[in-house]
């Protein structure tokens, strides 16, 4: 046991150191990235595109590659042990805990005891009795599971040397003798004639007709001898073997791995033989010694919890020792990653101080630009300022002539409707208000229409004459024009003057717009102009910018190859 315990020591500080060191390096290679490049003095942020498109940058997968493969591994190297632990009967187990003073609880310290007394001294007179007594506690407690089974109450004594009998069926002592010798149930009888004896099929034969035999047919001598010699043999092969196939099942998978790549040309054969060693020396190895430590540790919750400790340890152990091996197999293809981050780094802040460049010589053009823009709308505004101050007094002139025309004309067509509707009066002769009311004629109803619609125009009438009255009007003349122009719209109104003198108007204000245009025009030649001179700038920026990123992306290119080739080289 002190030999495992420091090979568990040095085991464990192996696996740490391996650890440290892989987490180092990945630590380094991360910070390597972010820090900036060699050749650059200030901190700043990369840009992610170059000429609008986004470089992806692959990245150091962070949890350890192929664990699952590693953890595969472990599964399949504890299958013998797994086999060798179905092997092993309960009942057996169950003796050696019953039968022995010593706890055997713990799975290595029944280990032991069974080395001690039976495997290191096989073939001798010690072996030979220790096996023959362990055989009658086997009997014991298989006959306990048959007679179970038959619906009888079991309990077993305290102890193991209990005197006269060995069970108590249903609350009656009874006396369990197993072998090959009939003489052991005459003794017995001799000795305690009031205990009834149950035994085996090889036995019940000599004890036909005896009502205190009782004879279990399913229970034969060479039965529980092969149930106790297997399963004991299961016990030692369970630790022997423990961890065992994880090396094999490694260097397989390792060597099918490597020779596919080889035939792929992906690798060389130098690279194989040592990924091949590295993945024994780390799964293989790894694994073997973390089923030992899991399988030590589990052992203290009996035979289950050492085949599960072993396993789960098996599989952390094949897994940490991927990632040692891992880490010395990474080491070119992390070196080429570094370099190709590093590329890109370099290209991206070469980039962005070029696009810097264009952008700062790009903003002081453009200013320039606006500066002649400016200049140049401020000549134009001052030329046709005049112009346009000239043709807004003769617009506003119009303007009024045509408010003052307005009452004028509204007035006119109010007095028409004062002479029409007189002789409307004058025409119409008037019945009866009963015969109006009662049995009204068409021109009843035509009359009483008609002096409606007089009544209403009058009222609309008034209500513009208001509208559009001098003392509103001075208030507000653009307004109340604008108002007038809706007015005259929606009601139709036949007065050749003041058609005359809206057409003025109208003349008038389109000679300021056509001036308006006209200068709106002139700046926007200026405007073309300034556009041409920024595109061919911009033009020439670009393509300078987009030369320079070809270079790079060569650059890149051929160090993301490299990083790709070490990658190949690992089947990734």
């Amino acid at each position: 046991m002190f030999e495992v315990l420091i090979f568990i020591v040095l085991a464990g500080a192996g696996g740490y150191c391996v650890w440290r060191y892989w987490r180092e390096k990945r630590y380094s290679n991360n910070i390597a990235a972010i820090l900036p490049a060699e050749s650059q003095l200030r901190m700043e942020i990369p840009i992610n595109n170059v000429n609008n498109k986004q470089i992806n940058q692959s990245s150091i997968p962070k949890f350890i590659h192929g664990w699952k493969e590693a953890a595969g591994i472990g599964v399949v190297g504890s299958a013998p042990s797994m086999y060798y632990f179905s092997q092993i009967d309960p009942t057996v187990m169950d003796a050696l805990d019953f039968a022995f003073a010593e706890d055997l609880s713990n799975f290595n310290t029944l280990v032991d005891h069974i080395d001690d007394k039976y495997f290191d001294v096989l073939n001798t007179s010690g072996a030979e009795g220790w096996m023959t007594r362990f055989e009658g506690y086997v009997m014991e407690m298989h006959s306990v599971d048959v007679l179970e089974n038959m619906g009888y109450e079991v309990e077993l004594p305290e102890t193991a040397n209990q005197e006269g009998w060995d069970v108590l069926l249903d609350g009656e002592p009874w006396q369990i003798k197993g072998g090959q010798s009939p003489e052991v149930i005459a003794e017995h009888f001799e000795k305690y004639p009031d205990i009834p004896v149950i035994t085996n099929a090889d036995l019940g034969a000599h004890y036909e007709g005896y009502d205190n035999v009782m004879v279990l047919d399913d229970v034969s001598a060479e039965t529980i001898q092969e149930i106790a010699g297997e399963s004991l043999n299961a016990v030692n092969q369970l630790d022997s073997t423990m961890g065992a196939g994880i090396p094999v099942v490694s260097l397989i998978i390792s060597t099918y791995r490597e020779v596919k790549l080889h035939n792929q040309n992906k690798t060389d054969l130098g690279a194989s033989v040592k990924n091949v060693g590295l993945d024994v020396a780390g799964v293989g190895v790894g694994g073997f010694a973390g089923a030992l430590i899991g399988a030590f540790i589990g052992g203290f919750g009996g035979s289950f919890g050492f085949m599960v400790g072993g396993l789960i340890g098996g599989i952390v152990g094949a897994v940490v020792g991927k990632s040692g091996s891992n880490a010395v197999k990474e080491i070119a293809m992390k070196e080429a990653f570094h370099d190709y981050e590093c590329k890109v780094n370099k290209a991206q802040y070469l980039l962005a101080r070029e696009q810097e460049k264009a952008q700062s010589t790009l903003k002081e053009m453009v200013a320039g630009v606006n500066q002649d823009l400016n200049q140049a709308n401020e000549k134009l505004q001052e030329v046709y300022k005049q112009k346009f101050e000239h043709q807004k007094i003769h617009v506003v002139e119009k303007q009024r002539l045509f408010l003052e025309e307005v009452p004028t004309v509204l007035r006119s067509i109010k007095q028409e409707l004062y002479e029409i509707e007189r002789k409307l009066d004058e025409e119409y002769e008037r019945p009866s208000f009963l015969k109006r009311m009662i049995c009204p004629s068409y021109e009843d109803v035509a009359y009483r229409k008609t002096k409606l619609w007089f009544k209403e125009r009058y009222r609309i009438l008034d209500r513009a004459l208001t509208k559009f009255s001098e003392e509103k009007w001075k208030q507000d003349m653009q307004g109340t024009y604008a108002e007038a122009i809706e007015f005259f719209k929606y009601y139709e109104v036949n007065s050749q003057n003041l058609e005359k003198i809206l057409e003025s108007t109208i003349q008038e204000a389109e000679k300021a717009d056509s001036n308006r245009d006209k200068m709106k025009k002139d700046f926007y030649l200026h405007v073309l102009q300034a556009e041409e001179t920024i595109r061919q700038k911009a033009k020439q920026s670009f393509e300078t910018l987009a030369e320079k990123a070809v270079i790079e992306k060569q650059r890149i290119s051929k160090a993301y190859d490299n990083y790709m080739y070490e990658r190949g080289k690992l089947g990734r």
